[in-house]
């Protein structure tokens, strides 16, 4: 009976060694992303299928922060860049130069980077993006050159041409609340503020023999104001989904516009006008993202590749002069700046 009893200590003391080794071996992971997903002391959310359920990206203990960068590859154009009239008698014709008829716009590169995050507070997002752009365009013609940058006189020029040259700058701050209206669709409407810096310089010239003339004229924009916006998320499934996005913009801005020529002009001139102005402008685009998780569900990677376009109204606020029918009255030009091309982007959520 005794040894009975030893016999049983001796088994229950191995075991409860047995189980602290086992336990201390699948403690250690070999790797660091060897480590099994923790579970979060949170109350549980319910599943996508609840009404206005917030966006969840589906990361393990999340710090609800993510960055993203994209290169762009856009084409800008804008109207009331005609520099010339060529022709003579009744064959006269608009040089379009950079404007909607021109047949060789130029692919510029730009960047856009972001960093956002979401409160603890039922999902809200904030985030905040810069953009920039840079266009560079050229545009000649020959012939007979009525030139619309100068004072009418009369005189007609045997080649003309156009240099422009933009720097496009805006910086948004918006509030969203992404969630879930079905259990492939996501909204996030949101509102926030827009800042834009927008520098143009024009460069003309005007040839006759061995006449130039010149003209140097800047078109400057900033401006501050409201954007409100709605940005979709179609799920296809395997990671990959289809986001569009549609937003307005009213900002309150100051135009600085100076011209001014230089060369051998019977009347040369120096224009300068300051104003302040309401301009408003929109944003539609279209992308197919696709993104996965990695390192236990810990991190979380997308890739994004769509198409944009934005139109900013009455951005060209230059003056011109009607050569065609050799009127002195100048004339002040409203008109659009648009623009159009690819996105690349890499995201990161944490």
């Amino acid at each position: 009976m005794k040894t009975w009893k030893l016999s049983m200590g001796t088994a229950i003391l191995f075991s409860f060694a047995a189980l602290l080794f086992a336990s201390s071996t699948y403690a250690i992971p070999t790797q660091p992303c060897d480590v099994q997903p923790v579970v979060c002391c949170e109350k549980p959310a319910p599943g996508p299928m609840a009404f206005a359920y917030p966006k969840d990206v589906g990361l393990s203990c999340p710090s609800d922060f993510y960055i993203f960068g994209e290169f762009l590859l856009m084409q800008a154009q804008e109207g009331g860049l005609e520099y010339a009239v060529t022709g003579d008698g009744d064959s006269l014709h608009r040089v379009q130069g950079h404007g909607s008829n021109h047949h060789d716009w130029n692919w510029n590169p730009g960047f856009r980077v972001g960093i956002g995050g979401y409160a603890t507070h039922d999902h809200w997002n904030l985030d905040a993006r810069w953009t920039y752009f840079r266009v560079k365009d050229t545009a000649s013609s020959s012939g007979t050159v009525h030139p619309l940058f100068l004072r009418p006189t009369g005189i007609t020029y045997d080649y003309g041409s156009e240099r422009w040259k933009a720097k496009f700058n805006t910086l948004d701050l918006r509030f969203g609340k992404p969630y879930y209206i079905s259990r492939n669709v996501i909204w996030n409407p949101y509102f926030g503020f827009r800042g834009a810096w927008i520098d143009q310089d024009i460069h003309i010239w005007y040839k006759n023999g061995q006449a130039e003339i010149e003209v140097f004229a800047s078109n400057d924009f900033w401006g501050i104001g409201l954007r409100t916006g709605l940005e979709s998320e179609w799920i296809i499934g395997a990671g990959w989904k289809v986001i569009g996005t549609a937003s307005a913009s009213l900002l309150f801005g100051r135009f600085d516009i100076s011209q001014d020529t230089s060369g051998p002009l019977a009347y040369p001139y120096n224009l300068h006008h300051e104003f302040y102005e309401v301009v408003p402008n929109f944003e539609l685009g279209l992308a197919i993202n696709w993104g996965t998780h990695f390192c236990s569900n810990r991190y979380y990677v997308n890739m994004q590749v769509g198409y944009e376009f934005q139109y900013w109204l009455a951005q060209n606020r230059m003056m011109k002069f009607s050569t065609i029918s050799y009127d002195s009255v100048d004339k002040t030009v409203s008109d659009y700046l648009s623009l159009n091309g690819f996105s690349f982007r890499l995201a990161f959520d944490f």
